[in-house]
């Protein structure tokens, strides 16, 4: 291989390796960077809270002590949402994600993915669960007004703003010109 050839082959070397560097670099920034609002949970075998991490109180504003010992099928749980949860526990497929609704501490129903995994002891036996409780933002669309009656709109007219619409005198001006032509008209002579 010419030493030409190899200074190329380096070079392209060094670029691929600037390259990884700078996607990792940009990915580890934003996984850094990124927040997703939500919080920690561990459940008993019976479905009852042992703990529950901090961020639930930015989200839902209970304090985390509020939770344990209650069920995660029904503390704080919007009432469509506890059936939900419970199929889900008695599915035992998992991971699983429900989506539910929970009440906040001011009585606003709050958006929440929950994420479940199993908890199992050593010898396979399930002895509870865990997961993430993910806040999800919802954004709906304004949806349009039906309209009363199915017929078609009426067409909206515009007046014309009066500045724009002929006057009389310039009216009389071109009529006065076109009597004037036909004055100055002369026949032509018919030829025999």
């Amino acid at each position: 291989m010419s030493r030409e050839s190899k200074k190329k082959q380096f070079h392209t070397q060094l670029e691929n390796l600037f390259v990884d560097l700078e996607e990792e670099t940009h990915f580890q920034a934003l996984s850094k960077d990124t927040h997703v609002p939500g919080w920690e949970w561990v459940c008993d075998e019976e479905g009852r809270y042992v703990t529950c991490s901090a961020e639930m109180q930015a989200i839902l504003g209970f304090n985390p002590q509020d939770f344990l010992g209650k069920k995660i099928s029904s503390f704080s749980v919007a009432s469509n949402s506890i059936a939900d949860i419970e199929a889900a526990l008695q599915a035992n497929e998992f991971p699983v994600d429900v989506d539910t609704q929970f009440h906040s501490a001011n009585g606003h129903l709050v958006d929440i993915q929950l994420q479940i995994f199993e908890r199992t002891t050593t010898n396979g036996s399930t002895n509870g669960w865990h997961g993430f409780a993910q806040k999800v933002d919802t954004k709906t669309e304004p949806v349009a007004e039906p309209i009363a009656d199915a017929a078609a709109p009426e067409p909206i007219i515009e007046e014309a703003p009066l500045e724009t619409v002929a006057e009389e005198p310039i009216a009389d001006e071109i009529e006065s010109e076109l009597v004037a032509e036909e004055d100055s008209f002369e026949p032509v002579a018919e030829e025999p």
